[in-house]
């Protein structure tokens, strides 16, 4: 047993750009916020927008194989084409779109916008990016949809994912995420409270594409899972990626301890796209 870091403070872990800004900026930002602090009290305080009530339920866990400390991963609307692998991270401070799917996407180099500052990831490795560039971004469909224009950092580096959504899309969406139920609930155009919930498999894929794929390796492609279903919604067949044809695995509802799984695969608003 470790001793206890009694007495002991953590104020950092790494250092990184607050909104994908520069650090000057950065310094500029604390500053306006502590003087907010200083000059104004709770109650004059700018407040937020309001904001229905939002709860999570144990319906919301339906389907979802626990113990679990899968990440979120949705299929999200970006720029009007479907991308699939995007991770919802609360901790990055900008929103990501890697060159694969910046490239796939068609859109063109001429439209990002030069960027001066680095990207400082959590261990301190440093990367610049190709550019920014605002595109739309959609969650949900028809009247549970919400719209946002949003900046992303393109970055040139090998990932699991095609993007990643930081705070800034979370807090434009006045979205909440929990990982426990692998689901975001965000306030619609109409003013709603809905949610989309990731795919526990397409979390699961992403964290064996990352082992077979460490930085600095080339990129290792990525097949849609093949789902199948019985009569009774319990069964599913997964083919995982960089398989051969014959090593297709059959999952049910008793492998919940499986490394494998199809996540919510009795929901019909489950994503389930690897």
């Amino acid at each position: 047993m470790p001793p206890l870091s009694t007495g002991r403070g953590v104020d950092v872990i790494t250092g990184g750009p607050i909104h994908g800004g520069t650090v000057s900026g950065a310094k500029k930002h604390l500053a306006e916020h502590r003087h907010l602090v200083c000059a104004l009290d709770v109650d004059n305080r700018p407040r937020p927008a309001t904001i229905p009530e939002i709860v999570f339920t144990e319906e919301d866990a339906r389907g979802v194989v626990f113990p679990h400390d899968d990440p979120l991963v949705l299929i999200t609307k970006i720029n009007g084409a479907d991308i699939k692998r995007v991770l919802v991270d609360g901790g990055s401070s900008a929103n990501v779109l890697f060159v694969q799917a910046f490239n796939e996407m068609n859109i063109g180099r001429q439209y990002l916008k030069p960027v001066s500052y680095p990207v400082i990831g959590f261990n301190g490795s440093i990367v610049r990016p190709q550019g920014s560039i605002v595109l739309p971004v959609k969650l949900g469909d028809g009247p549970q949809a919400r719209d946002v224009m949003a900046e992303f950092l393109v970055v040139d580096v090998k990932s699991a994912y095609n993007a990643i959504i930081g705070r800034p899309i979370i807090h434009d969406m006045q979205a909440v995420v929990s990982t426990y139920h692998l689901a975001i609930a965000y306030v619609s155009n109409l003013g709603a409270v809905e949610k989309v919930y990731g795919g526990q498999a397409m979390s699961k894929s992403c964290y064996v594409t990352a082992l077979k794929n460490p930085v600095g390796s080339g990129p290792v492609p990525c097949n849609p899972y093949i789902v199948k279903w019985d009569g009774q919604l319990k069964t599913a067949s997964v083919k995982l990626m960089n398989l051969q044809p014959d090593q297709l695995y059959t999952l049910t509802h008793e492998v919940a301890g499986s490394k494998y799984n199809t996540g919510k695969i009795n929901s019909g608003i489950r994503q389930c796209e690897a």
